[in-house]
């Protein structure tokens, strides 16, 4: 499991967005190897920011069903 920003050292931020980068890579990873096995859709709790649509926004424009969960 990808540690979180609250996990982090203590006011590391270079630690707290590294993690962010690995989980968000470990994301992608999971997300792929799944539309790899041919699934109908994806049910997502993402670890993105809200800000960084990304990968999503590609699935969207390839048509791929998906929710994304708060």
């Amino acid at each position: 499991m990808v540690k979180s920003a609250g996990d982090a050292g203590a006011g590391d931020s270079s630690d707290a967005s590294s993690a962010s980068a690995v989980g968000a890579e470990r994301e992608k990873a999971s997300v792929d190897m799944l539309l790899g096995s041919r699934v109908d859709g994806l049910i997502v709790a993402s670890q993105r920011d809200e800000d960084d649509p990304g990968y999503y926004e590609q699935l969207l424009l390839d048509g791929t069903p998906f929710v994304l969960l708060d």
